[in-house]
């Protein structure tokens, strides 16, 4: 690899896929310890004890979401427009799928397409999940 001027530069220049990844990653982490300790409140103490941890894990979790977001929106922390890897979470997310995707078609890569594969159909079961339990709720 070429000598770069920041780490910024180098990372966007050849680890923009691994670090974009490993951030969602530990977002999606995140979302999901948080969801893991509001359910299990939830369910093991019941419904008063439990709205409660939940109000407290999502509190806590969109704290943290909150720093995150700040921090990716600063960026490299130059102050230039382009300067990161996107505005805020969702941004970051898209532009690490738009970059997984290209990644895993251009490189014909077998397990990330067959990874990709599978979490489109685990979408659509949820799609399907959510639709059936509206029609047997109305009927």
């Amino acid at each position: 690899h070429e000598l770069s001027d920041s780490l910024t530069n180098y990372v966007t220049a050849n680890c923009k896929l691994a670090w974009l990844g490993t951030n969602v990653h530990f977002l999606f982490g995140l979302f999901g310890f948080g969801l893991l300790v509001g359910s299990k409140a939830f369910f093991l103490y019941g419904r008063k004890i439990g709205n409660i941890a939940a109000c407290w894990s999502i509190a806590a979790t969109l704290q943290c979401l909150s720093v995150v977001n700040q921090g990716i929106a600063e960026g490299g922390g130059s102050g230039r427009i382009g300067d990161s890897f996107g505005s805020n979470i969702v941004s970051l997310t898209i532009e690490y799928a738009r970059l997984l995707f290209s990644n895993a078609w251009n490189n014909r890569a077998t397990l990330s397409i067959m990874a990709i594969a599978l979490m489109t159909y685990s979408f659509w079961l949820v799609v399907k999940f959510i639709m059936d339990s509206r029609t047997n709720d109305v009927g």
